[in-house]
């Protein structure tokens, strides 16, 4: 005896955009709605992600233009050995140092992340705002854009899936609704059909 197979449900794509009699005008608005939020969700993000992007790349490409490099000297390095290189508490092969440098004939002197092998009397070279204070060095063009590219996609993404996460919520309130007033409708025609049935 063969054994039966189960019945495979057809699932019928565009169903609510269809005519056909068992489609209601619930059906036809949750249809415009989910056409709504997708389509919010890709200008959105599309959108929000070159936003982003281009801020991003501009707010860095400003504070590289800002940064002023300068050749200092490592007069003091507070973690180092006795041979004056960092060996204690250094990360990896950066440690903090303290240097000295001469802007427009004005002595300077500040803290700076160099390397760790860097010997006290070493030139080195740091990053200033202009004002004689030492900033991180700023991200190259190639860092710029990976940043920008980066934070751009991530913006996008975000703004995209809160649309479709709040399109979803809405969405199930408005099947909620649907079926609510479906059950309404059927507990008043029910009795007559029983009726017919029965009679």
């Amino acid at each position: 005896m063969e054994e039966e197979r189960p019945t495979r449900v057809r699932r019928r794509w565009l169903w609510r955009w269809r005519s056909n009699p068992l489609r209601r005008p619930c059906d036809r608005r949750e249809a415009w709605f989910v056409l709504a939020v997708w389509a919010f969700a890709l200008l959105g993000g599309v959108c929000t992600g070159w936003v982003a992007q281009t801020a991003t790349a501009d707010s860095l490409t400003a504070s590289r233009s800002a940064a002023v490099p300068v050749s200092a000297v490592v007069t003091e390095i507070p973690l180092g050995d006795t041979e004056g290189k960092t060996t204690v508490e250094s990360y990896g092969d950066r440690a903090w140092a303290e240097v000295r440098w001469t802007s427009d004939g004005t002595p300077h002197t500040g803290t700076a992340w160099i390397d760790a092998e860097t010997t006290v009397g070493a030139s080195v070279t740091v990053w200033t705002d202009g004002k004689g204070k030492v900033i991180p060095e700023p991200a190259d063009h190639g860092q710029i854009q990976r940043q920008a590219v980066l934070l751009g996609v991530l913006s996008g993404l975000a703004v995209a899936a809160l649309a479709v996460a709040g399109g979803r919520l809405v969405r199930q309130g408005m099947e909620n609704r649907c079926v609510a007033r479906w059950e309404a409708e059927w507990a008043l025609v029910e009795p007559q059909w029983r009726k017919r049935m029965l009679g």
